[in-house]
């Protein structure tokens, strides 16, 4: 009898001392929250691949934990741990994301947000699903890729192969085998090109000549030059021309009047 009354109060100690260290652990949990971070929750209407521990990346670094899962109706609540310098705004987005296209693994992804007005993270708010993507859907996808392969056996790419070393050898060949008259065709190019550079110096200097002349003639240098700058000698020089034509027209006409031939 009095074995089994230490027995109950052995177990009632022990049943006493498990839910000291429950709450004891809660309520640390809890503070430890407090002073180095925060809980928010987030409403997802499929979170499939998502457990508890997974990372919560804000911008691409690790901000925080998923700490728990809830179903509730039609819909997924998921309360996270967030580091305290993280600060979330109102226009906060949060999506659920693949680590790696079939792996299985899932990271909730955290823009915190530009508006000027923080987030109320004492009631949930909507996030995004993954997008599905199943194993079926990526054989869907490489189905016709697999079929391109069957199609080319290793004889065909062999053969391609060969043939395009075959074509290789042929240029190489014809290369070497026209190699002087190459050579020859690049001579020629470039005496082609140092006539045409010549041709260019010579019509060079005849525009500079010509500018030159022009320069003179403006100046009022030279014949040419003094003809048109000066005005009198311009206007007795036409008078003279003008004198000339009339008289070989009257010559013309009356020959007689100038030229006077007598016979003894």
């Amino acid at each position: 009898m009095k074995s089994k009354n230490l027995e109950l109060k052995v177990g009632f100690f022990v049943i006493i001392g498990i839910i000291i260290l429950l709450f004891g652990y809660l309520w640390f949990r809890q503070i430890n929250l407090r002073r180095t971070g925060y809980e928010i929750t987030i409403n997802f209407n499929d979170a499939t691949g998502l457990k508890s521990g997974d990372p919560i990346l804000v911008l691409g670094v690790e901000k925080g934990k998923v700490l728990s899962i809830k179903l509730i109706k039609n819909s997924v609540f998921v309360l996270c741990y967030i580091e305290h310098d993280v600060i979330l705004k109102k226009d906060v987005m949060a999506a659920l994301k693949d680590v790696a296209l079939i792996s299985g693994t899932k990271f909730i992804k955290l823009k915190p947000g530009n508006d000027e007005e923080l987030l109320d993270i004492s009631k949930p708010f909507k996030g995004k699903g993954a997008p599905s993507f199943s194993l079926s859907e990526l054989g869907d996808i490489l189905d016709p890729i697999r079929e391109i392969a069957e199609k080319i056996s290793g004889e065909e790419i062999e053969k391609t192969l060969e043939n395009i070393n075959i074509a290789s050898q042929e240029l190489v060949g014809l290369i070497r085998e026209n190699r002087a008259g190459i050579k020859r065709t690049v001579k020629n190019a470039e005496k082609d090109l140092k006539k045409i550079a010549d041709a260019a110096d010579r019509f060079s200097e005849s525009l500079e000549l010509l500018s030159q002349f022009l320069n003179d003639i403006n100046e009022g240098e030279g014949t040419m030059g003094k003809l048109m700058k000066d005005e009198k000698l311009y206007d007795e020089l036409e008078a003279t021309l003008k004198e000339t034509k009339e008289l070989i027209k009257d010559i013309k006409k009356n020959p007689k009047k100038y030229i006077n031939v007598r016979i003894f």
